[in-house]
């Protein structure tokens, strides 16, 4: 959808575009991307317990002492409960334990003998609960070495319950994703009402927990904690803001 003029209300799919300041002089720098990032969970249900399988290929060569990030990313009012988690048996040999969690930010450390590039790696993560909202949710991943430089990053999604609307941003160019920032649909008469979703690499969004006749307004925020983000030095119009009935 250019300039969000149209609007879909079936199974909403709304496209998206965010647009950069004329003045903006933005040096974006990217971590080594791994490849066939994958995330299984044994639940997709919101608020149940969940074992969470990662798969990944990293594209460097890490030495040993090498610390890998796992972040669950998601609203303050609809988070990943991480606090519990704990490393699975079946996890890849290189991985040994959990070096910290930071319940608050969704973020796993788990500490690792040293990672080979091109090989896939397997890790299970037990025991986090699924987010009290349906959406759907990015996961990053990333490598750490020496001195906390990220080596490696890479990124999936996992969809909690059902997506009730869903689309993609993009870059002014209309064909590139805008990844790295967060889609919210708020409630025209509760604003207290919100449901988000992150975009993922492709730009693309998913959204659930809406309620049925009820009208929302869709708004796209930008500026998160993506280091691959692509989003940096655009601004999200509020005159091209989107409105649609559920």
């Amino acid at each position: 959808m250019k300039f969000f003029r149209k609007l879909v209300t079936v199974l909403a799919i709304i496209g998206l575009t965010i647009w950069q300041y004329p003045i903006s002089n933005v040096s974006r720098t990217s971590a080594g991307s791994m490849t066939g990032v994958t995330i299984t969970g044994s639940s997709s249900v919101k608020s149940e317990s969940s074992n969470y399988t990662i798969k990944f290929t990293p594209a460097t060569t890490s030495s040993q002492g090498v610390n890998v990030n796992v972040s669950f990313q998601s609203p303050p009012d609809a988070q990943f409960s991480v606090g519990s988690a704990t490393l699975g048996a079946t996890s890849s040999s290189q991985f040994s334990d959990i070096a910290q969690i930071d319940a608050q930010w969704g973020n796993i450390n788990i500490n690792a003998f040293g990672l080979t590039a091109g090989t896939e790696y397997t890790l299970v993560l037990n025991s986090i609960t699924n987010p009290s909202k349906d959406g759907k949710y990015n996961v990053s991943v990333g490598t750490w070495g020496a001195f906390n430089t990220q080596v490696d990053s890479g990124n999936t999604s996992v969809t909690i319950g059902t997506v009730a609307v869903q689309g993609s941003v993009t870059l002014p160019d209309g064909s590139t994703g805008a990844r790295g920032a967060y889609v919210e649909a708020q409630e025209k008469n509760n604003f207290s009402n919100r449901f988000g979703s992150p975009t993922s690499e492709d730009g693309s969004y998913g959204i659930g927990g809406l309620t049925s006749g009820s009208t929302y307004i869709l708004n796209v925020w930008i500026g998160g904690g993506d280091p691959n983000s692509n989003t940096k030095g655009y601004v999200w119009l509020y005159k091209y803001r989107n409105r649609f009935k559920w």
